[in-house]
């Protein structure tokens, strides 16, 4: 006999065992111990349900995809990350609670028409095994970003578009703009409708555009509630005004909503920066409901991929406070994972062996971290003049570019 089947009865289980040799069945006592163990550990330290076979299966799939090529795309909103640090440290009140400051880097107060320096930027592609970056492209002020195909969409978070690149020739092929969009973060693409979800951040405004950049939904945070900033001043945002060649330093936004995406037809969720909160938006009347609060700078709610398997449905990152939430689909917290030696935890994506990349900002490098065993697996180091954005396992889009030789 060769191999002991999971699914035998138990009764065959141990009439199998007991057919082996002496030595062949302590080598089995000791593997079963051995993964007894570690389902045990499992289930005590991280409340993981899985039952036994799941779990051996589940360690069967991380050693196959092992052997799988692993790219990781990132951004980076400045290549000149020094010029930013010495304008925060010179205009950020230690003795303020809110983070962010009120004054531009060429020196705009409030809400006048100007544009930031530019500062450069990056978009890289690492292959992750390796940790090569095989692919990159210099662009100013990326951020957010998706890929459909052989195309890149990424938001210019300093002039105010959406940059549609080829991603084979390297060429801008054309621009996603509107009157509205101002100091872009996130954007989601709804592959259903090819529609795109976007934080216009300057103006505390989610707004969902077509491919044309047509608005077809939107949601004003002013117009519902959130109308003080936190150096404690009402705003207005006016609608019909072309803002997207104004500057609004981030103290005189009222919420700062960073990160977007469609939880239904009738719903979206947001991270509200300056309420450290996650909030769940009816786009029929426009009324929030506080799903998280007490959070401290969130960024990037996501998808949790392992929905199948796990309550696990949705994460984010608690960006000051250096964690990741994981929350399951009524949004109650079913995990947390802390990391003391992170300084702001910009991004999070898992990986398609299962694992969780995170955004280390202010440390420059992203960490691969196992999200059962809370341990650190690698890590890749990139320059300490990069400020780094949003990181996405390339496997969690549309896409037919997968580079293969390094740059």
């Amino acid at each position: 006999m060769n191999q002991i089947l999971l699914d035998s009865s138990l009764c065959q289980i141990y009439d199998q065992i007991l057919c082996l040799k002496p030595r062949r069945k302590a080598m089995i006592c000791n593997y079963f111990n051995i993964v007894n163990n570690l389902f045990l550990h499992e289930q005590v330290s991280f409340k993981n349900n899985m039952n036994l076979v799941d779990t051996i299966e589940k360690m069967k799939k991380r050693v196959l995809h092992n052997n799988c090529p692993i790219y990781v795309a990132a951004s980076f909103l400045t290549d000149q990350f020094y010029v930013l640090k010495k304008h925060w440290k010179k205009h950020t009140n230690k003795k303020d609670s809110s983070t962010g400051t009120g004054k531009s880097l060429v020196g705009i107060e409030g809400n006048q028409e100007g544009f930031e320096s530019p500062l450069g930027g990056k978009f890289i592609i690492i292959n992750w095994i390796n940790k090569e970056i095989v692919y990159m492209l210099d662009l100013d002020a990326p951020a957010g970003f998706f890929i459909d195909s052989t195309h890149l969409y990424i938001a210019n978070n300093r002039l105010n578009y959406i940059s549609v690149i080829d991603l084979n020739t390297r060429i801008e092929i054309r621009r996603i703009d509107n009157r509205a969009f101002n100091c872009l973060h996130s954007i989601h693409y709804i592959i259903e409708n090819q529609t795109i979800l976007v934080t216009s951040t300057g103006i505390d405004a989610i707004i969902q555009v077509n491919l044309q950049g047509e608005i077809l939904h939107d949601w004003y945070a002013t117009e519902h509630e959130y109308t003080m900033t936190p150096k404690g001043e009402q705003r207005n945002v006016l609608r019909d005004f072309d803002h997207h060649h104004y500057t609004y330093p981030t103290l005189h936004q009222t919420t700062h909503v960073n990160s977007a995406i469609i939880l239904n037809e009738d719903y979206v969720l947001a991270t509200l920066f300056h309420q450290g909160s996650l909030v769940q938006i009816d786009q029929r009347n426009g009324k929030s409901k506080i799903l998280l609060s007490g959070l401290n700078c969130p960024h990037g709610i996501k998808r949790f991929k392992s929905v199948k398997k796990h309550n696990i449905e949705w994460m984010l990152c608690n960006t000051k406070q250096n964690e990741i939430l994981f929350l399951n689909d009524s949004f109650k917290i079913t995990q947390k994972m802390f990391f003391e030696d992170v300084h702001w935890l910009q991004d999070a994506s898992q990986i398609h062996n299962e694992n969780i990349i995170i955004a280390d900002a202010n440390n420059s490098r992203i960490i691969e971290i196992d999200p059962i065993l809370n341990t650190v697996i690698s890590e890749f180091n990139y320059s300490t003049d990069w400020r780094i954005y949003q990181i996405s396992d390339l496997a969690d889009f549309q896409t037919s570019f997968i580079p293969t030789q390094p740059e």
